[in-house]
């Protein structure tokens, strides 16, 4: 990629250009090339029209108008309009209420405009058959995004700034259809002129005698973009009067280091993530707690980018929370803690769970979906659609473990004290149960759930081992003394409580 210079010439932008689309194998295609109308769209069309030809591209302009400035919004539709018919290019435009976009909770002018800018170019692309959009971002641009992300505390994802091409369907564009998302896979956005700094784009349209429209909405510095560009970097170039190329070469730098070290935070992502859907990420704790911290942070992000794709505020405040309290050995399971963008993180028994605030999270312990299951003795039973089992085992006396009970999720009974078929079922109003070790003193079901720090939302599915009336155990928090192995017991069973193995899963199929 050529160096940010502020000297760059028209012909530098232009081989920046056709070197770009070399690079991104785009010669001979259908481009959708998105034109608001302003100087680095319309530099971006007229540079990209001058290659059509040699490169085989078939170009598309694209133009949307938001209807924020009143009658200047159309007469930028009809400018544009002109350049494609002055081109001999097919246009297509659409009007959009970013107004009334914007109204809606937790959205604003900018976040909502950005929304639909990309869900109409997707639509657009769709619609032709085109797998590239271009938009007109340039190093300028660039520059002030990644004093943006700066200024907010990102991490390398962000210092990267703009990506010279990101898949659209990354971008999380909820405004399409959901059929029409699934088909965004192919489309690509691309940024040409990245490299290309806005002094140079300005000298082109001069030297081609092109009057660009002119957006007065760029002069008003309540918009936090506004600011940096019109009174934070002048102020900085009185430190450094190369601070653009500095954070503009920065960002490149960032941009392949973070190339290198993403295939160790895929290898992070892989061993611990879990779940990663659209509304719920479950990642496996004891993994967690071996990576190093600049991993654990890097999982926490995109937990965070695979809910939130457009959260801004997730900075390394709110990183470094939801990494202490995953980390620290004094929370336990069933504790939350609220993260930015309505989010929530809850800890599991051997997980922990991001997931939407408004919504208790899946369960992460054993769930029993049905009011009670028969065991088989001895043998394997499945919870039904759940990924867990419970393995049971006879055994006699003296093959009883010395540390025995080994873990929370198994335990040892004296067969000879059921009076009744061992089942696993849900816990029942007035449930009492009498633990090992309590000298007979029996608690309520409930306060023993409390205690034990199971999640709230997944007490009332939790799997109990009854015989009758009696409560034999309850795993994961605590053995029962009802059918307590003793020196006079003779014959035992093992109960074990654990989740199928990956190679095991398929049996869920078959129940359920």
């Amino acid at each position: 990629m050529e160096t940010f210079d502020l000297d760059t010439t028209t012909k530098t932008a232009q081989e920046i250009v056709r070197s770009f689309l070399y690079d991104h194998h785009l010669v001979g295609q259908a481009c959708v090339v998105a034109v608001s109308g302003g100087p680095d769209s319309v530099a971006l069309l007229l540079l990209l029209h001058e290659l059509a030809e040699p490169l085989k591209l078939h170009l598309i302009v694209a133009h949307l108008n938001h209807q924020l400035r009143g009658q200047d919004a159309n007469l930028d539709e009809a400018y544009v309009h002109r350049l494609a018919q002055r081109l001999q290019l097919p246009f297509f435009s659409e009007r959009a209420d970013i107004n009334a976009l914007a109204a809606r909770p937790g959205s604003s002018l900018e976040e909502a405009a950005r929304q639909y800018r990309y869900a109409f170019l997707g639509r657009i692309a769709l619609q032709v058959g085109s797998k590239a959009v271009f938009v007109g971002h340039n190093a300028d641009d660039q520059v002030e995004t990644v004093l943006m992300h700066f200024l907010r505390g990102s991490g390398l994802a962000g210092l990267r700034g703009m990506l010279p091409s990101t898949p659209l369907a990354q971008l999380r564009l909820p405004l399409l259809a959901l059929s029409e998302r699934s088909s965004l896979a192919n489309i690509w956005l691309y940024r040409p002129l990245l490299a290309v700094p806005r002094s140079t784009i300005i000298h082109l349209l001069y030297h081609l005698d092109i009057t660009p429209r002119f957006d007065r909405s760029n002069l008003d510095t309540t918009y936090f973009r506004n600011r940096l560009r019109h009174e934070l970097l002048p102020h900085l170039k009185t430190y450094n009067p190369r601070i653009s190329n500095a954070l503009w070469q920065m960002s490149v730098t960032i941009q392949d280091d973070y190339a290198f070290l993403a295939e160790a935070m895929e290898v992070a992502w892989r061993m611990v993530c879990r779940i990663a859907a659209e509304n719920v990420v479950i990642c496996d704790l004891a993994s967690w707690r071996t990576l190093h911290r600049a991993q654990q942070r890097s999982v926490l992000r995109r937990a965070a980018w695979q809910l939130r794709r457009q959260l801004r505020d997730f900075d390394f405040q709110a990183v470094e929370q939801a990494r202490y309290f995953v980390s620290s050995p004094e929370n336990h399971a069933g504790q939350q803690i609220s993260l930015p963008g309505r989010l929530r993180l809850s800890l599991g028994y051997d997980c922990f769970v991001l997931h939407d605030a408004q919504v208790d999270p899946p369960a992460t312990g054993p769930q029993l979906l049905v009011d009670e299951l028969a065991l088989s003795l001895p043998g394997e039973t499945i919870l039904p659609s759940t990924d867990w089992r419970l393995q049971v085992e006879e055994m006699e006396r003296d093959a009883l473990p010395a540390n025995w009970p080994a873990d929370r999720w198994q335990t040892w009974i004296d067969a000879d004290k059921i009076r009744a078929p061992l089942l696993l079922r849900r816990r029942r109003p007035g449930d009492r149960f009498l633990p090992w070790g309590m000298a007979g003193h029996r608690v309520k079901i409930a306060d023993l759930m409390i205690n034990g720090k199971v999640p709230r939302w997944e007490r009332e599915r939790w799997p109990l081992l009854g015989s009758g009336a009696d409560i034999l155990w309850v795993p994961g928090v605590r053995a029962g003394a009802m059918a307590a192995v003793n020196a006079d017991s003779t014959h035992l069973l093992h109960l074990y409580l654990s989740r199928l193995s990956t190679e095991d899963t398929s049996i869920l199929d078959a129940v359920s």
